[in-house]
C-alpha cells in the first residue's frame, strides 16, 4: 500500500469508497478497488468515461493461484407484518427477482448482477457483462468464497485496530512497525 501513495491520488488517504469509485468513473484514477456491484458502475454509469475501457482482476493474493474472493450478496426479507396475501405476492416477486430469468435480462441490459451460479455456465447470461465473466471464471475455478472473514465475534473490532494502524502508517505518522505492535497490543487487551 505504501508503493501505491506514489501514484495515487494527493488526498487518497482522506477519501472513502464512493469518491475512489466516483474518480475512477471520471477517469481520474488508472485503477480502483470495488466490490463488483459497484464495479458495475464503472460499464453502466451513464457519466462513466472508462466504460468498455476496464479489465476485471480477482482481488490480490499472497499466495499465487491461490486467492479467493469474496461473492457478495444481499439479504432480501419479507416484513413478517405484511398482510398474508401481500407475503405471498412479496414471495413470488423475490423468486422472480432472484431467478435465472431475470439475471439474463439484467445481464443482456448490462445491469448490475450479483453472479448466480445457476447461471454459470450460460454464455448467454454473460456475453455482455466483463464482471460477470471474471466471475465466472472465478467460480470455476473454485476461487469463489462467500464468507472470507474468520467467525470470532471481535472481528469487527480487530479489523477496526488493523485499519487505523495500517492508516497511521500510510500517513507516517508511525512507522509501519509500531503502528502494527500498536494494534496488536490493543487486540491482546481488548480480548
Amino acid at each position: 500500500m505504501q508503493d501505491l501513495l506514489s501514484i495515487s491520488p494527493p488526498d487518497i488517504l482522506d477519501i472513502g469508497w464512493t469518491d475512489s469509485i466516483e474518480r475512477f468513473l471520471r477517469g481520474q484514477a488508472a485503477m480502483a478497488y470495488a466490490w463488483s456491484m459497484h464495479a458495475s458502475r464503472f460499464e453502466t454509469d451513464i457519466g462513466s468515461v472508462v466504460k468498455r475501457k476496464v479489465a476485471y482482476l480477482p482481488p490480490p493474493s499472497s499466495r499465487p493461484g491461490r486467492g479467493l474472493a469474496p461473492l457478495g450478496g444481499f439479504l432480501l426479507t419479507i416484513p413478517s407484518n405484511l398482510p398474508p396475501e401481500r407475503k405471498s405476492m412479496a414471495g413470488e416477486v423475490l423468486g422472480w427477482m432472484l431467478g435465472p430469468r431475470a439475471a439474463k435480462v439484467r445481464a443482456r441490459d448490462g445491469l448490475p448482477l450479483s453472479p448466480l451460479f445457476s447461471l454459470a455456465g450460460d454464455l448467454e447470461a454473460g456475453a455482455h457483462s466483463p464482471i460477470y465473466r471474471l466471475a465466472r471464471s472465478l467460480a470455476q475455478k473454485g476461487a469463489l468464497c462467500s464468507w472470507l472473514r474468520p467467525s470470532t465475534p471481535q472481528y469487527f473490532e480487530v479489523e477496526g485496530l488493523v485499519g487505523e494502524a495500517v492508516h497511521d502508517a500510510l500517513l507516517g505518522v508511525k512507522s509501519h512497525k509500531d503502528a502494527l505492535s500498536n494494534a496488536i497490543d490493543q487486540i491482546r487487551k481488548s480480548n
